[in-house]
């Protein structure tokens, strides 16, 4: 018996886990003590180690990471992680929300690890009502190049079933991310008293700002447009500098409908969430936005789209004579994706120059 417990904060996505890691980061009050993995998102570090295919994870793919290089990065997490141990007099705190996705099997190999440091485990999860989930995915899955028009729901139990099966239902604490009912409308706060937590936590604010209507309905004509051609890693260069361009454009809001939210929400799901913790996602939740269906949402205005060409023109990414938005767009990617390629050119016009002059 060591004595010593973990902590799992597993998010789930959308429940602001980037602030609270941020506020986290450094955090050891001589009792609880936040993990130093190298990142203060523990997500790839767990998946990194734990998963059966760790190399399929996005964060290896998206800079294509070789096996070997994988292996190395496991080594190098498994290291921390014991030195973490070390130093840990009683509690150990980690957050990740790939955890929320994590399958049993990848979990029963992370608790077989962990049971050599811990007796005692603990895993906390903030839960969102559907439709704000579901609007705020949209939003995030927009920057993330996606190009459909879908509404997700969490499957809820399904998740945390995996977790309860393998730390047992006991461990279990989930809460309702609810802003409005947190002090001071920080989920650092409440993370912080639910968990005792003694010691002043970092100040953050929340980094992952949400887009306007208009800026959403851009980009969703951006993702649909000429850039799903283009290599992955110019896909990203390209949207990354679009959405910086978009900064603080438009003032509309977005909403999915929360009937449609309601008809494509699981019962089965939010009920057991009801009767196992007392959290009532049974209705889909309510907004004050108003509802905008697909159609809505692919028609954009035209003071929009002189909006977007204007502020494009000052950014230097078109002339400001395009016809329309289609035209606006592919200027827009034809002129980033020079800018992605232009250093690599230089590059290869050095190497070919130095080539050369040594030979």
């Amino acid at each position: 018996m060591t004595g010593k417990r973990a902590i799992f904060h597993i998010g789930m996505h959308k429940t602001g886990t980037t602030v609270l890691q941020s506020a986290l980061q450094g955090y050891d009050d001589g009792r609880v003590r936040y993990a130093d993995l190298g990142e203060q998102n523990h997500s790839v570090p767990f998946a990194t180690m734990f998963w059966a295919a760790p190399e399929q994870h996005r964060e290896h793919r998206d800079r294509r990471h070789s096996d070997r290089q994988v292996r190395r990065f496991r080594k190098h997490y498994l290291e921390r992680l014991e030195r973490e141990v070390e130093k840990t007099k009683d509690t150990l705190l980690f957050s990740g929300e790939s955890l929320w996705y994590t399958n049993v099997e990848a979990l029963s190999r992370l608790k077989a690890h962990f049971d050599r440091y811990f007796d005692r485990y603990k895993v906390v999860c903030y839960v969102r009502d559907p439709l704000s989930f579901a609007n705020s995915s949209f939003s995030e899955r927009l920057k993330g190049r996606r190009r459909d028009f879908l509404i997700r729901i969490p499957k809820y139990r399904d998740h945390l079933l995996r977790h309860s099966e393998v730390f047992g239902p006991e461990a279990l604490s989930v809460f309702e991310y609810a802003r409005e009912r947190f002090e001071g409308g920080s989920v650092v706060n409440d993370f912080a008293r639910k968990l005792g937590l003694d010691a002043p936590l970092n100040a953050a604010t929340e980094k992952n700002a949400s887009l306007s209507l208009e800026a959403m309905q851009i980009l969703f004509a951006l993702n649909n447009s000429r850039l799903a051609d283009l290599p992955d890693d110019v896909q990203r260069y390209v949207s990354d500098r679009f959405r910086a361009a978009l900064g603080g454009f438009g003032k509309g809001r977005f909403s999915f409908d929360p009937a449609q939210v309601a008809a494509a929400t699981d019962a089965e799901q939010t009920q057991w969430l009801l009767d196992r913790f007392g959290i009532d996602f049974t209705r889909p939740g309510r907004t004050s936005t108003p509802a905008c269906s697909e159609a809505e949402f692919r028609s954009i205005a035209p003071e929009t789209i002189f909006a977007l060409q204007s502020r494009l023109t000052e950014a230097g990414l078109v002339a400001g004579d395009e016809s329309g938005l289609a035209q606006i767009l592919d200027r827009a990617t034809a002129r980033l994706t020079s800018h992605f390629r232009a250093p690599r050119r230089r590059f290869r016009r050095w190497l070919r120059r130095r080539q050369a002059v040594l030979t």
